[in-house]
Formats: C-alpha cells, structure tokens, sequence
C-alpha cells in the first residue's frame, strides 16, 4: 500500500481578512485539504505552521489562462500575508510518530519530542523522521544486525516488524533506515 499523497500548494497570491488571517491563492498541485489540516508555509526565507481554517474555490480571480488549473482559496489565520510570496508552497503537516512507543511526537522550539515520555530528538532524528513521514526513500538496505525491540511507523504509529535485515511497516511499507536505527537505539534511550 502506497503513502498517501501529501496536500501540496503553490500560491499565486495573498491578502489579509479582518478578523480571519490571510487568504492566499493558488492552485493544488498534490493531494487535498480540509477545514482544520495543519499548513506548512515553504518559502526562501520563512517556515511557518498554520491550521486551515476555510478552503473555497476562487472563480473571480482574474488574468488566468483559460487552460490553468481552477484556483483555491485558502484561510489561514497565523500566517502574515507579507511573508508570502507568489511561489511560494504550502503543504501538509502528517502528524509524525514516535518510533519506539507509538506515541505523537510534537515540535517544541525546533526539537521533537515524544507527547509520552518527553524524551527529545536530536535534530537529526527528528529531521530524519519527518522525512522518512512525508518523503520516505524508494528503497532501504538490508542490514545483518537484528535490531530486536519494538518498533512503530512514524508515519502511521502502528507496530513494525523485523525481517530480512530490515524494519518494515506492514500498512504503509515505510522501513527505518540503518542509520536512524542505530541512532534510536545507542543515543536516544527510550524509558
């Protein structure tokens, strides 16, 4: 069973709305969005999280081509429409998983942590984590080590199993990759 795929948006514009946000414009490149999806602002100089709080399609925006893709609307209120620019992309938050209990994990000031234990993630592993969740790797090494233990996907938090060197999901297919195994286990002792 594949990933499914994460809501990508590339903005066109953005206005503010009093007592609402920002509206910004553009159009859906990948996946969908409701009322209530947690927003990544991506653009050169900022990242921002957001949740959405109205979508709409937008048909009064005018100077499209007439073959382009309709636009949408979305409202998001903790963004500043000053600190997005046409080109700019949003996309979806996935929630990411502890991969030792199961657990969210949470982002508190750049560092990840575990809502169960409050055990921090380096940087690394917490980097490594989200993308294993939102852009995981076509394929992973096998590995002669048996890792043993429990293991939870990230991506979903249902439980792993270990066979043929690798530690697979059975729902999504994702497997931890060797060097954020050793990672979890030699620095980020799990209580």
């Amino acid at each position: 069973m594949a990933p499914a795929t994460r809501f990508r948006f590339r903005v066109e514009s953005s206005f503010s709305v009093s007592g609402r946000g920002t509206a910004v414009i553009g159009t859906i490149v990948a996946g969908t969005v409701r009322v209530g999806d947690r927003l990544r602002l991506i653009g050169p100089d900022v990242v921002l999280t957001s949740p959405c709080v109205h979508v709409d399609a937008a048909p009064r925006v005018t100077g499209r081509a007439p073959d382009s893709p309709p636009a949408v609307a979305l409202v998001v209120p903790d963004f500043d429409a000053g600190a997005i620019a046409e080109g700019d992309e949003l996309a979806s938050v996935e929630p990411v998983f502890c991969p030792r209990c199961g657990a969210v994990t949470e982002l508190r000031e750049d560092t990840r942590y575990c809502t169960r234990t409050g055990m921090d993630f380096s940087k690394v592993v917490g980097d490594e984590l989200v993308r294993l969740v939102t852009d995981p790797p076509a394929s992973v090494d096998r590995s002669d080590i048996k890792w043993g233990g429990r293991w939870n996907c990230p991506a979903d938090g249902t439980r792993m199993s270990e066979a043929d060197g690798r530690v697979t999901c059975g729902g999504c297919g994702r497997c931890l990759t060797r060097s954020l195994m050793y990672q979890l286990i030699e620095l980020h002792v799990h209580r």
